[in-house]
């Protein structure tokens, strides 16, 4: 089974019955710069960046409270070269994620985001011997949390830190990538139509 058309006809499907559902609907579009935190350093051999990319669809219940955003994702960052002494992973990953989009203050344009994302990363091994480093390619849990300025009645901009698990077997014993909890900031521009 292929985890890319998965995620994607999953995503689609919600975003699709979205409508039906909530009364104010908008689709959405987003991309952003990622900033590596955490093990991302680590695993990427201390590069700073890539970039996300975003599907999705927001929705107001009536009476829910907050709104509902369903997305389909994608991420890559870069590595560094890697050694034999030092392998280094270049990381990408596909998700499929759900938020809740608070607006505490009426008449502010700030928003708080938060919600758990189901993530497949695949690890592009740089040096090494790869058969110390097994690649996980399973599904794993995410969440993130997130503070949004609308600029528009259109377009707005989201700080995100996400965290992940990528790798997490305790029985490989394998010192600065075992377990890999990938983390990132991105910074978001959204479309919505």
């Amino acid at each position: 089974m292929k985890t890319l058309p998965t995620l994607l006809s999953c995503a689609l499907a919600l975003a699709a019955a979205a409508p039906a559902v909530a009364g104010d609907s908008r689709y959405q579009v987003s991309g952003g710069l990622v900033v590596n935190q955490g093990n991302t350093v680590d695993l990427t051999g201390k590069t700073t960046g890539g970039y996300t990319l975003e599907l999705g669809a927001r929705f107001n219940p009536p009476g829910f409270g907050p709104e509902i955003r369903v997305y389909a994702g994608y991420a890559h960052m870069p590595s560094a070269t890697g050694t034999d002494e030092r392998p280094t992973f270049e990381l990408s990953g596909t998700r499929l994620g759900a938020d809740l989009v608070f607006r505490p203050w009426e008449g502010v344009p700030l928003s708080l985001h938060t919600g758990p994302s189901v993530n497949v990363w695949k690890g592009t091994q740089r040096g090494g011997d790869p058969s110390l480093y097994p690649a996980d390619n399973h599904l794993k849990a995410g969440w993130r949390l997130g503070l949004g300025y609308d600029v528009t009645k259109d377009w707005s901009a989201t700080l995100f830190y996400t965290f992940t698990e990528w790798r997490s077997n305790p029985n490989i014993d394998l010192a600065t990538t075992n377990p890999s909890r990938p983390a990132y900031f991105s910074l978001m521009a959204t479309y919505r139509f």
